[in-house]
């Protein structure tokens, strides 16, 4: 009798701390289209930390969020103070000049104190911070760790 308790008790341990880790720690993500080639390819599976374990976001990381009403994978570009300029093919950080910024289509944004510039891996398909603007670091839902399938690509996200 004693047996089947210890079960009892280490089955629900169990699912409670899958779900903590699930629901609460980590989130599981499918990418959509191709703007994160060749990093993550379409349909690929992504295990994120999400945002409160995830730390202070940082340039170069691959990140969440939402974006009308879905959740989008998109690499961290820059993040402010800074301004990013870019045209079809590349990007680039020029002096912060304490302009607002108006429209992030424009070719130049203005990137304030905790606030980033994303964009996709593939750059000449990607929608990101060039189409839909500049966004709140506290507006990123976290921060990829590793890729779960396909399991030929299993492993951390750099």
């Amino acid at each position: 009798m004693l047996l089947k308790r210890e079960h009892i008790i280490c089955v629900i341990s169990a699912f409670l701390l899958f779900a903590l880790l699930r629901f609460v720690i980590f989130d599981v993500q499918s990418v959509q289209g191709n703007s994160m080639l060749p990093t993550l390819a379409e349909n690929c599976l992504v295990l994120s930390l999400r945002a409160p374990f995830a730390g202070t976001p940082r340039r170069g990381e691959v990140v969440t969020l939402c974006f009308e009403g879905e959740t989008i994978v998109k690499r961290i570009a820059e993040i402010g103070p800074c301004a990013v300029v870019w045209n079809d093919a590349s990007y680039h950080v020029s002096p912060d000049e304490g302009e607002e910024y108006a429209n992030a289509r424009a070719g130049r944004v203005h990137l304030p104190e905790g606030h980033a510039f994303l964009l996709g891996d593939n750059f000449a398909s990607s929608e990101d911070s060039r189409s839909f603007g500049i966004r709140n670091c506290q507006a990123l839902s976290g921060r990829v760790i590793a890729v779960l399938y396909p399991f030929h690509a299993f492993g951390a996200v750099r």
